[in-house]
């Protein structure tokens, strides 16, 4: 990362040269109406390319608050934003809280925290703050940071791990570091966002598991003193080996908490032509296929509809073009016979047009509009909330892809229709019959068609409004006869 002359100068050495600068010349304005700075001087330790901590670790300040209000969290509690919005990138650093790592292994890291929307019941307020990091580098073809950074989520009613930044794109929040020590900084963006915990990983070399992340073991931290401390608890005995089986048994079930995976139900006999009834239309996929992501060849001739991390991604095809105006979008799946823990990325394609075999122009991921975690149960539905509000009104390639680390998904077979992925759009109380108007005028009127006998496979004289073929010769003579009489009137002069 390219380094202005502002950030060649240490944060907490900057603060102190503002303050001096700042007395000397206007002693009497209060200091408290500078931005308030905190700093954990304990310094986490990396170790396997892991690093997690909880935030209340830090003392709490300015228009943060420690708060355990809402159930679920780690820890002792998490951090709630309560003061003003900042929005913009230059009111960034509002109540800025630093934390300190170190790095053995030098490489590329994501970060991800664990956090909430503790205000209001909306997926997209409430949902970010900012992050920055003095000592990172950029990643080629990952996004660029400079310096403050927006991370956001977008779920509502639970802790989740999403930690995304670029609105509507979605992209990893990641950095090169160097073997050394390095800070990761947080401040206030948006009233009322929670956050957990924090983890930063070196995402080449470890799997991330959102939902068996909570499992993980904090990591140790240097103190000031130099000592070194374990936060995690102690065993107060050796496990028997019985538990010791027991606990790998467990760890291979699939996780309870989920994000965006609502389990539903399917029915077996449902049809596989698009249907609506009480206001909710139902779309099947029209084509679907399976993408490697290592050679960019595409395989339309599949069984199942399998997802493997890094390796095998599916394309859907929905036909949007009669959509009438909507309010929600989900997309129902049915799941394989194995259970399956990580989190599902849902992107709108970057065109429709799917070539086969090897290609330069298989559909890109353009545009996020969900992801789920947690666990799935084998045999079993699930409905991921979509954003309604990007899909378009047009035949649409849908994207699916597991995030690193996650087990493999199958998302339906082929020789059971009613298992593949369909969408579910709802409306108003009219939405049914608006969509059955704009499907009966978007169908072209047959054409006439000759009829054929069935038996002897001859051609029978066409029929129009009843009339017959001897009817018609007679009508056309009588019309020939008519045109001749009108046009010889015509000529004479009068």
């Amino acid at each position: 990362m390219s380094l202005t002359p502002h950030h060649r100068i240490p944060v907490l050495m900057r603060s102190s040269i503002v303050r001096r600068l700042f007395t000397a010349t206007v002693p009497f304005i209060a200091l408290s109406t500078l931005p308030a700075m905190a700093d954990n001087n304990q310094i986490y330790l990396e170790d396997g390319g892991y690093v997690q901590f909880e935030v209340e670790d830090a003392d709490v300040i300015a228009d943060w608050r420690l708060n355990n209000d809402i159930g679920g969290y780690t820890g002792t509690g998490y951090f709630e934003w309560a003061g003003a919005d900042y929005f913009f990138e230059n009111n960034a650093g509002n109540g800025i809280i630093t934390y300190h790592f170190r790095v053995e292994t030098a490489g590329n890291y994501e970060l991800r925290w664990r956090s909430r929307i503790a205000k209001g019941d909306s997926n997209t307020e409430s949902n970010d703050s900012w992050v920055r990091f003095n000592t990172g580098v950029n990643v080629s073809e990952e996004e660029p940071l400079s310096g403050w950074t927006k991370v956001y989520m977008g779920e509502a009613d639970i802790w989740s791990w999403s930690s995304r930044t670029v609105d509507h794109v979605a992209q990893p929040v990641r950095q090169y570091f160097t073997q050394g020590d390095h800070t990761v900084e947080i401040s206030g963006r948006s009233y009322g966002h929670a956050i957990d915990k924090i983890a930063l990983y070196r995402y080449a070399d470890v799997s991330f598991d959102p939902g068996l992340n909570g499992t993980l073991p904090l990591s140790r931290y240097l103190r000031q003193d130099g000592s070194v401390i374990d936060p995690n608890p102690m065993l107060t005995s050796e496990p028997e080996p019985e538990t010791e089986v027991e606990s790998e048994s467990e760890s291979q079930t699939v996780l309870s908490e989920r994000v965006n995976a609502e389990t539903t139900v399917v029915d077996a006999n449902e049809s596989n032509v698009a249907f609506c009834v009480a206001d909710t239309l139902t779309i099947p996929t029209d084509r679907y296929a399976s993408v490697s992501t290592l050679t960019q060849s595409i395989n339309g001739s599949i069984d199942e509809l399998n997802l493997e991390a890094d390796t095998q991604n599916l394309l859907l095809s929905y036909d949007l073009s009669s959509l009438p105006s909507y309010s929600t979008a989900n997309l129902r799946y049915a799941t394989g016979t194995t259970i399956s823990n990580g989190a599902l990325d849902i992107h709108l394609g970057s065109h429709n047009d799917w070539p086969t075999g090897n290609s330069e122009n298989v559909p890109a991921a353009s545009v996020s509009i969900a992801t789920a975690q947690g666990g799935w149960d084998a045999n079993s539905s699930y409905t991921t909330f979509l954003d309604a509000s990007l899909l378009p009104r047009d035949e649409t390639t849908l994207i699916l892809s597991l995030q690193t680390g996650s087990d493999n998904l199958t998302l339906g077979t082929t020789n059971l229709p009613s298992t593949l992925p369909d969408l579910l759009i709802t409306g108003d109380a009219s939405f049914c019959a608006n969509w059955e108007s704009s499907v009966a005028q978007s169908t072209p009127e047959s054409p006439t068609i000759d009829e054929t006998d069935t038996e002897s496979g001859t051609e029978t004289d066409t029929k129009k409004s009843g009339i017959g073929g001897s009817s018609l010769w007679f009508a056309m003579l009588l019309l020939s006869g008519f045109l001749a009489r009108h046009s010889s009137s015509r000529g004479k002069p009068s």
